[in-house]
């Protein structure tokens, strides 16, 4: 994460905009918070639903960004 902040940076520094790179970038680090945070709750189990004080993880995975994704998906007719 810090190398990619620091290469986008570094990039405006030099008077371009990579809105492109940015725009890359942003899709793999919400990816990869998305997965952490999954993997969190399914460590801490039913733990992690409960909301309260201590929960640490549900506010983070109530403030994770829902995919919007179009994924074409094939599937086989009722036999």
């Amino acid at each position: 994460m810090d190398a990619a902040r620091v290469m986008t940076a570094g990039a405006v520094d030099l008077g371009e905009k990579p809105s492109v790179v940015s725009a890359i970038v942003k899709y793999h680090l919400t990816e990869r918070g998305r997965q952490v945070i999954n993997d969190a709750m399914d460590v801490h189990a039913g733990k992690g639903i409960c909301m309260g004080p201590n929960n640490y993880l549900a506010r983070a995975y109530q403030s994770t960004p829902i995919p919007l994704r179009s994924r074409a998906r094939t599937f086989s007719p009722a036999r």
